[in-house]
């Protein structure tokens, strides 16, 4: 199992897939699937506050965080750093001449915390921005004051892996969801930024030794990261790695990808921990 999680990171990074972790990469979409902000949206991790589940008793204790987390996913997304459109988490394919691009390659293993928000503002629907949000927990539902509505946020809790890749495209333009088109472009120099790698609720000395310290983009570098990776997650299972329930993401439920809009989320996320419900395992 863990060979094969490794082959899909290596897979899908290498062979490209499509924005925010679409199954079908070569699936047409039309042009308001394209410009809306349905997405998800990698974030640094975030704490969490684990509580007991639903079958947790004195004499059932809650086991493995990996054992109850119950979904694996290989994530790309893609957000535009400058040009004509910038700041925004966005469906970008293809990176052009003179723009600059952040890239976010995600393997996560994680669950769901679905959080209920409040928001103020007018045009929510159609894509205008928030004016307020606030995160309502276990609050009771409230009766809707005029200009202000609710929504629930998908919330991405559990470990993963991260390659982040900071993008310019110098020369034509890039395919910016596959990192062999980006190796590609790096040796042939029509691109030049840097990566960074990084564990999402995952650490300990063999992990640390695993990821190693790379500057530039070049075809090199981008090797060595796939490779650390899949060295990491061959580890994750081993006595001597910690992890921890990390946020990990969010998937956005709002036709906005607009940066103020996603800011306001992260704010309200960040003001204590996301609550989750970790399962125990039947029987103990």
């Amino acid at each position: 199992m863990r060979r094969a999680c490794v082959l899909m990171l290596s897979t899908a990074a290498l062979g490209g897939c499509a924005s925010f972790g679409s199954s079908f990469p070569d699936t047409p979409q039309t042009p308001a699937a394209i410009f809306s902000g349905f997405s998800y949206v990698p974030l640094d991790p975030l704490p969490v506050h684990v509580v007991d589940g639903a079958n947790c008793a004195p004499g059932n204790p809650r086991g493995s965080i990996l054992n109850v987390l119950p979904d694996n996913a290989v994530r790309i997304a893609v957000r535009k750093l400058s040009g004509s459109v910038s700041g925004g988490v966005a469906p970008v394919q293809v990176g052009v001449e003179g723009n600059s691009y952040q890239v976010i390659l995600d393997y996560i293993n994680a669950d769901v915390a679905n959080l209920r928000f409040r928001y103020s503002g007018v045009g929510i629907e159609q894509g205008a921005p928030l004016q307020a949000l606030a995160r309502l927990d276990d609050e009771a539902p409230a009766a809707a004051q005029p200009g202000t509505g609710e929504f629930v946020i998908p919330v991405y809790v559990g470990v993963g892996l991260r390659l982040t890749a900071n993008v310019t495209v110098l020369r034509g333009s890039v395919n910016l969801t596959s990192l062999g088109a980006l190796s590609a472009a790096a040796q042939a120099e029509r691109v030049s930024g840097s990566l960074i790698l990084q564990t999402l609720g995952i650490t300990g000395r063999q992990v640390t030794t695993a990821l190693p310290l790379p500057s530039e983009l070049n075809p090199t570098t981008i090797q060595n990261a796939i490779l650390a990776l899949g060295s990491v997650k061959a580890i994750v299972y081993d006595k001597d790695t910690v992890v921890a329930p990390r946020v990990t993401g969010i998937y956005n439920p709002l036709p906005n990808s607009d940066q103020r809009t996603i800011n306001l989320i992260v704010s309200e996320l960040a003001s204590k921990p996301i609550p989750w419900k970790q399962d125990c395992p039947v029987g103990g």
